[in-house]
């Protein structure tokens, strides 16, 4: 779908958002006038998207009466007819448990004002790239495995697999705090044959996309951490292929 196409409903407190947006999309990106919405209030918000085609959803996190985008994010994921619907949160909030919040509640893209044209272009294509990609799905890990998260090239956390798809993997790992979901990081993963014994050892780049709490953990020492791979080779590809094909 070309960018003329995409209907946007933009739902702000006042006019900041619309008047910061609307010339980025109608101007630099092909968006057209007439395809973008601007409601500022939440509730008559929601109804419209029950009764009206919308492509995008661009929220900010206060909007009235009294209720935030998360609440509004939260509403829609829970609606089985809008629940794979892009979102985007924009917002002046770069609180890191605000931004983990809206990672939970499953929200496509967060975007801090303030922000380049560029910068902005690039979550809005990821958001509307990732409801059109098949969720893979992940297979548990069964055998023995390690994971390091490395940070310039220095380990911040460790743990294990928890499950695996050819473009993402949960992993357990020791809560970090200065680890923000959106985070691009180099995840050592180290697996193991249960046949034969042999070991493989190899970097992948990848994104933090969520962080869920570890119920089994009582301490809260160790969280359930999602990565989506990011821009890998050839080698890589066959590196991750193959522990999948292990850890069944």
């Amino acid at each position: 779908m070309s960018n003329a196409n995409i209907r946007v409903l933009v739902i702000d407190d006042l006019e900041s958002l619309r008047k910061l947006i609307r010339p980025i999309l109608t101007q630099q990106l092909g968006f057209l006038d007439d395809n973008i919405t601007q409601i500022h209030d939440a509730r008559k918000a929601l109804a419209f998207l029950r009764t009206e085609k919308i492509d995008l959803v661009l929220c900010e996190w206060e909007i009235p009466p009294q209720t935030t985008g998360l609440h509004v994010l939260k509403t829609i994921r829970k609606d089985p007819k809008l629940k794979n619907l892009p979102f985007i949160m924009v917002t002046s909030e770069s609180d890191q448990g605000k931004i983990l919040q809206a990672a939970q509640a499953q929200v496509s893209q967060y975007v801090v004002k303030p922000f380049t044209a560029d910068s902005f272009s690039v979550k809005l294509n990821q958001a509307l790239k990732s409801n059109e990609r098949p969720q893979a799905k992940r297979s548990p890990a069964t055998s023995a495995n390690e994971v390091k998260v490395m940070i310039k090239g220095q380990p911040c956390t460790s743990g294990s697999i928890v499950s695996i798809s050819p473009g993402g993997m949960m992993a357990k790992l020791v809560v970090h705090r200065g680890l923000t979901v959106y985070d691009k990081l180099d995840l050592k993963i180290q697996c193991a044959n249960p046949s034969t014994g042999d070991t493989l050892v190899n970097s992948v780049f990848g994104e933090l996309a969520r962080i869920e709490r570890d119920l089994e953990n009582k301490a809260r020492t160790t969280g359930n951490y999602a990565f989506t791979f990011l821009q890998m080779d050839p080698t890589q590809k066959k590196f991750v292929e193959t522990i999948i094909g292990w850890l069944k």
